[in-house]
């Protein structure tokens, strides 16, 4: 027993050693050709051999031969059939595997290919080729990134040959690729029927052959045309087909794209020319990438596409390589001449054709040793004999590898292997140009790259300075201009001054100068301008301008400064621009109404600032409209003393900066609230929020179910609600949506700009309604929708209102901070979009930050939906097709029915942070994850990205032997997550209190459920910081953390925003309004307790509870300038020094 354990730890050793060493020498993912030296021995019955390529492994007597050789001078005779050939370490994994194989005297012998994740546990053989009695190219197609070893073995000891043998990447194309027949796109109406043909129809293309349709004719929907031409082949559902021409060389592969995606296609193949049919394979297809079906057959001569589902599909680009069968041609390279720095003559010649004749020939060059034709290459639709071909944009000083080539429906036929060297890089050639524009702080120079230098440019640009000879130590300016050709402008000059510059241009053999030109700067003088008078006099604007007399020959900044007491200055309140000629309009915003403003216009250069004269004007006076669950809309007129009771009468009253306040109370409504007014930034904000922070619930049960009858419909924009609660509506509780005019379009709705935008919804809730909570669609961006909760909401069919959707028609921008969404029919969150034939546009963002999302899918009463029941369901359509790209900060989903965090078919961006997934073991439902985002069907340039995320997890993958719910997720792009971290982990798993009453601030409760255990040393400080980004063009602000690190998981541990003492509250009731949110560059902070005598006093405080700005004010309003505060979330406290009382409310930068 001791004997047998120490060998088994010998043998465990010796394997080990042997995968570190394959380590050190990993396969170049190159060529390998068997022509080193290094070839000649293996005596053993295990050999290593250091190739250039790698370091292979072969069996006894395994060894380089010259008996047969498919290129060059050796092959690899396989005398030895148990692992014959191992590859090197694969630490890229492996794609298309191609190697040449021959057996002179025939026999039957075969050639078998297995795969390894480690080098001692093997596949099943993957291939299985019998070994021809000609050079004959065999691929397989592995497409593994997790292989890291490939093993060739054979059924017999015996003269089997193999030459050429190359493993390309993952998605790679291989290096001598087979040619193809030809594309069919389908862009000629002559090729393919213009209308659905009954019966098959016969169409011959010119240079393909017969073509024969049934069913299928010219398709002319974009949308279902991804590669953006004009025509496709649409298939009908219910059995039309396409079949190809003639296949005379047999068949490698069949790749082709669908214009829809999720199709059901069925490919069928003949070897009689269609006579008889043989089922190849059902495929489904995906619209972001093309189809590709690896057959490798001689014999197959004809293929058939059929659409035998019940969905139409749109087929297009058609491309059919042949299979590599047959001698290569003889092929022998030249000589190379007149060989410059990128530049140089080579000649080779095709000696004879081999078995097929020639269509290509040129020559391959690489400085890598081993050229092929998936490298550079030259190209000569030409057959046999001599060629010359001339060689561009080769590095300078660099060995050129270089070979002839022939290449036949055979495969590719190379001569032997030569170099030479390029003449060695110089510096880059420059000419300086001519300046222009010159002011007296200012001028516009250039430069023209006449020659590179043979190299890649490093830089180019402009130097210059005072005393002559600038080089690039002095002042530079550098441009990105692709372009040989460039124009800079030289700023901050000084006034009359004469300048030196030249042109100049970087590479690694050094820099190169232009001649050297001069300039003078003209005189600058102060500018003069005139203030216009206002166009546009609003209760929270003031449009007016100025126009430029002179700039005094220098750039100018422009606008409007004013105060409140006259005289203003730029060190007051003001506009910018850089208008340096003529008229400039500006709006001045976030004044108050019925005030009086002194304005005037200034400009500024490098001499000083002057100003325009000075207008008094004062705004008009805003509009507050209130109402009261006891007002009587018979008597009233809608002041505070004889407020409405209906809001859609106050709606209608109000304009951009006006306000409407509802006492506290129940609101009985039995039609929809249509907000379709428009405010405006920079203070036009349309305000609708409860007096003393009162709760106003408007109840829609009296409703009946309709589509058209939501609680609010909100076309308008830049309004903030606040305080309602809204229960019981016919549709959606609230929706915000553009209007589409009677008989549009979906382009009439994307053209409809000014509606549906920039609204902000903070302390709302959705309950009890017959759709979603709130929704938006038909283009909807930019709103914000913060510390909201939507529950209970239940559809008819129990399986259709989600919490919150941001879905179908959606826009981009949308953004969620601190919401609820829990015990919906349907989801928490839903982004499915509209599939791309319904006329709208993808790849929109929403953010979600801090949200919950669960229990959805379960109903009130805690029985199961007939919806999907995802907690953030992140977007996808029925084609899987679209991209919604979705950006969850701090998030958590735990107990859904499905799902916590849902792909979907989304092909769009998927970024997590810090959040955290977790759900009780149910195993009624199969769909049951905390995550489940893996599917690889991603549009290009898009990624799942996962950091610093946690779930509750054991790795187990079946739920029924896993004591936890498990997750799928696809690699992506990971950065220190912990997926199987433990109920021990953190304080409480229990749910209780995840309903709670929100704060007082409307900010969540503050409950122990998945709040890490203090002093836990796997969670806390472990992840990564993550600083400020931009997420598919929206910003995202740094996330704040305590500790040396972020911890892992939605919950800081030490999370201090609720540590700053909470405002005593008026009466129990929140009294404090700020809008608009979120804020760009300032905002406005309104007592809503009647409060107008005492001093003010506001602090600021951060996500970390630090105090980062304070203000006094008078009254019970006052616009808060932003100034230096970054994007985020801040807690704003208000005490009055009179009489102590406090308010809090939070406020949302951009």
């Amino acid at each position: 027993m001791r004997m047998n354990h120490l060998n088994f730890i010998v043998s465990f050793l010796l394997m080990a050693m042997f995968a570190l060493s394959a380590n050190a020498q990993s396969y170049t993912y190159q060529t390998e050709g068997f022509e080193e030296a290094a070839w000649d021995q293996a005596p053993n019955s295990t050999n290593t051999i250091a190739a250039a390529t790698g370091n292979w492994q072969v069996a006894k007597n395994n060894i380089r031969n010259t008996t047969v050789a498919a290129n060059g001078t050796y092959s690899l005779v396989i005398a030895t059939k148990g692992n014959a050939l191992i590859s090197p370490r694969l630490e890229k994994g492996a794609g298309i595997l191609s190697f040449s194989m021959n057996k002179p005297s025939g026999g039957g012998r075969t050639i078998s290919i297995s795969t390894s994740t480690d080098n001692i546990n093997w596949s099943g053989d993957i291939s299985t080729v019998t070994v021809p009695s000609v050079w004959t190219t065999h691929r397989v197609e592995i497409d593994d990134e997790s292989v890291r070893y490939i093993r060739f073995q054979t059924n017999s000891n015996g003269s089997v040959y193999i030459d050429d043998v190359n493993i390309a990447e993952p998605g790679a194309p291989e290096p001598d690729a087979p040619m193809d027949y030809w594309t069919q796109d389908f862009n000629n109406q002559s090729a393919l029927p213009g209308s659905k043909p009954e019966t098959p129809v016969e169409i011959t293309v010119p240079g393909q052959g017969v073509w024969i349709y049934m069913g299928a004719y010219k398709g002319t929907n974009t949308a279902y045309i991804p590669d953006g031409s004009v025509m496709n082949l649409r298939m009908p559902k219910n059995g039309s087909y396409v079949i190809t021409p003639l296949l005379d060389d047999g068949v490698s592969s069949i790749e082709f794209w669908e214009g829809r995606g999720d199709r059901d296609l069925t490919v069928y193949t003949s070897t009689d020319g269609g006579a008889q049919w043989t089922l190849l394979q059902t495929v489904t297809t995906a619209r972001i990438k093309p189809t590709l079906i690896p057959l490798n057959k001689a014999t197959i001569n004809r293929i058939k596409i059929a659409n035998e589902s019940g969905s139409d599909a749109d087929v297009d680009n058609i491309r059919i390589s042949v299979f590599p069968d047959g001698k290569v041609p003889q092929v022998t390279t030249g000589q190379a001449s007149d060989i410059g720095r990128t530049v140089a003559t080579v000649t080779g010649e095709v000696v004879n054709s081999g078995s097929k004749p020639v269509l290509e020939r040129g020559i391959v060059w690489d400085t890598l040793p081993i050229p092929v034709i998936a490298g550079n290459r030259t190209i000569e639709y030409a057959s046999t004999g001599t060629f010359t071909a001339s060689l561009e944009n080769l590095p300078a000083g660099a060995t050129i590898y270089f070979r002839a080539y022939g290449r036949s429906r055979s495969g590719a036929g190379y001569g032997e292997i030569k170099q030479f060297t390029t003449l060695p890089a110089i510096r880059p050639v420059v000419i300086t140009q001519a300046i222009d524009s010159i002011t007296g702080e200012s001028a516009v120079a250039g430069g023209l790259i006449a020659d590179k230098g043979g190299i890649r440019l490093l830089e180019k640009g402009i130097c210059w300075n005072e005393h002559g000879n600038p080089t690039t130590a002095d002042q530079v300016v550098t441009s990105t201009a692709a372009s040989d050709r460039y124009e800079l402008s030289l700023r901050n000059l000084k006034p009359t001054t004469t300048y030196y510059y030249k042109a100049f241009a970087r590479n690694a053999a050094g820099t190169g100068y232009g001649e050297e030109r001069t300039f003078t700067t003209g005189n600058r003088t102060l500018p003069q301008l005139t203030t216009l008078a206002p166009t546009a006099v609003l209760s929270y604007s003031i449009t007016g301008g100025g126009t430029i007399i002179s700039n005094g020959n220098a750039p100018l900044t422009t606008g409007l400064c004013w105060n409140e007491q006259g005289n203003p200055t730029t060190a007051d309140k003001k506009t910018e621009h850089t208008t340096s000629s003529g008229t400039f309009t500006s709006t001045v915003g976030f004044l108050r109404g019925n005030t009086t403003y002194y304005i005037r216009a200034y400009a500024t250069n490098g001499a000083g600032t002057a100003y325009g004269e000075e207008i008094m004007v004062t705004t008009l006076p805003s509009r507050t409209v209130y109402l009261s669950a006891n007002g009587n809309d018979a008597t009233a007129d809608g002041s505070k003393e004889q407020p409405f009771y209906s809001l859609q009468k106050a709606v209608d009253l109000v304009a951009a900066g006006d306000s409407i306040i509802l006492s506290g109370g129940t609101y009985r409504y039995n039609q929809r609230i249509n907000i379709g007014t428009v405010g405006a930034p920079d203070g036009g904000t349309i305000v609708l929020t409860t007096k003393n922070g009162e709760r106003a619930l408007l109840d829609f049960s009296q409703m009946a179910l309709d589509p058209n009858n939501q609680g609010i419909r909100l076309t308008g924009s830049y309004w903030y609600l606040y305080g309602l609660d809204i229960k019981g509506a016919g549709d959606n509780g609230l929706l915000i949506e553009r209007n589409k005019p009677t008989g549009g379009t979906p382009a009439d709705i994307i053209n409809n700009t000014q509606e549906g935008h920039h609204n902000t919804i903070e302390f709302c809730s959705f309950f009890d309604n017959k759709d979603t909570g709130l929704q938006l669609k038909n283009m909807a961006a930019y709103n914000r929708v913060i510390n909201c909760d939507s529950y209970f909401n239940r559809d008819a069919e129990d399986g259709n209102a989600d919490g919150f959707a941001p879905k179908l028609s959606v826009g981009t921008g949308n953004y969620f901070y601190g919401c609820r969404a829990w015990n919906n029919s349907d989801d928490g969150w839903d982004g499915i979009l509209y599939d791309a034939g319904e006329g709208f546009a993808d790849d929109m963002t929403t953010i979600y930050e801090n949200c919950w999302a669960f229990n959805n899918g379960f109903l009130k009463d805690g029985s199961e939906s007939k919806g999907n029941g995802n907690g953030f369901k992140l977007g996808g359509s029925g084609n899987n097709d679209r991209r919604h790209n979705a950006l969850l900060i701090g998030c958590l989903a735990f107990d859904n029915l499905m799902k916590g965090f849902d792909q979907n078919h989304n092909t769009g961006d998927m970024m997590l942070i810090n959040c955290t997934g977790f759900a009780n073991k149910y195993l009624k439902n199969k769909n049951h994850y905390t995550y489940r985002i893996d599917e690889e069907i991603l549009a290009p340039g898009k990624a799942l990205t996962l950091t610093n995320c946690v779930a509750v997890w054991d790795g187990i993958a079946d739920p029924s032997a896993s004591a936890y719910t498990p997750l799928r997720l696809m690699q992506g792009i990971r950065t220190t997550n912990d997926f199987q971290t433990l109920h021990t982990d953190y304080i409480s798993t229990d749910t209780t209190g995840v309903r709670s009453q929100r704060q007082a601030d409307g900010s969540l409760p503050v409950i122990d459920f998945m709040r890490i255990k203090p002093g836990n040393t796997k969670l806390i400080d472990k992840g990564t910081a993550v600083e400020s980004f931009t997420f598919n063009g929206e910003p995202a602000a740094a996330l704040p953390y305590k500790g040396t690190a972020p911890d892992l998981g939605c919950f800081e541990t030490g999370d201090i925003v609720s540590s700053v003492e909470p405002a005593t509250l008026l009466n129990g009731k929140h009294s404090l309004v700020i809008y608009p949110q979120p804020v760009r560059e300032q905002f406005t902070l309104t007592i809503m307790d009647g409060t107008t005598t005492g001093t003010m006093q506001a602090r600021i405080y951060d996500v970390n509870g630090r105090e980062v700005k304070q203000l006094r004010f008078a009254g019970s309003e006052v616009v808060v300038q932003r100034e230096s505060l970054g994007k985020g979330v801040y807690l704003v406290v208000v005490t009055n020094s009179a009489s102590g009382r406090r308010y809090s409310g939070t406020v949302i930068f951009n």
